[in-house]
């Protein structure tokens, strides 16, 4: 990702200034890890992503813990490595802005994943953003769209992907100082 967003700034197909980085879950992992090696990203969106591999390799099902051993190694066995490779732990190097968005009914990536790397940005002063999407009440979430979800690891639902989008495009634009041609309510 890093050497693909250069290559395309190295042939001026981008504005260097305006190069942003999404991903979900495992995706949402990558974001992160992306910001830690290069600060050519300005914004990013992590969308139910991994930030810390302990917590996660304690948190979630079964399934995942084994494919975690497979990409990763053995928990707690290989507890350091875990660590190492845990955004969460390197706080003090992320700078770039970056929203969180993700469902309280997250059987997979436990919410407390963006809540925690979400705090922890804020603390430091870090441009940040974060939206949840409630499951049982349809409390109003948090962000810029005001929005009513109910989902878990994955946005399903036609709103859902609809309001995430919209959230994560306003997010972007502000930090980029662009006018969102969308409303934001």
């Amino acid at each position: 990702m890093i050497a693909a967003a250069r290559s395309v700034i190295a042939r001026r197909l981008v504005d260097a200034e305006k190069v942003c980085i999404m991903g979900s879950s495992a995706g949402g992992y990558l974001v992160l890890s992306a910001l830690l090696h290069s600060d050519v990203f300005k914004a990013a969106v992590s969308i139910y992503g991994v930030g810390d591999l302990v917590g996660l390799a304690k948190d979630t099902h079964k399934f995942e813990r084994g494919y975690n051993e497979v990409l990763i190694g053995k928990y707690p066995e290989d507890e350091q490595l875990y660590k190492d490779r845990s955004p969460i732990n390197h706080i003090d190097r992320l700078r770039t802005p970056i929203a969180f968005l993700h469902g309280k009914e997250d059987t997979v990536v436990p919410v407390s994943q963006s809540v925690e790397m979400y705090d922890k940005l804020r603390q430091k002063g870090v441009t940040t953003a974060l939206m949840l999407f409630d499951g049982n009440n349809h409390k109003r979430c948090d962000f810029l769209c005001g929005c009513y979800l109910d989902e878990g690891h994955g946005f399903r639902g036609a709103d859902a992907v609809r309001r995430s989008t919209e959230a994560s495009y306003v997010f972007l634009c502000k930090v980029l100082g662009i006018q969102p041609s969308i409303s934001s309510d």
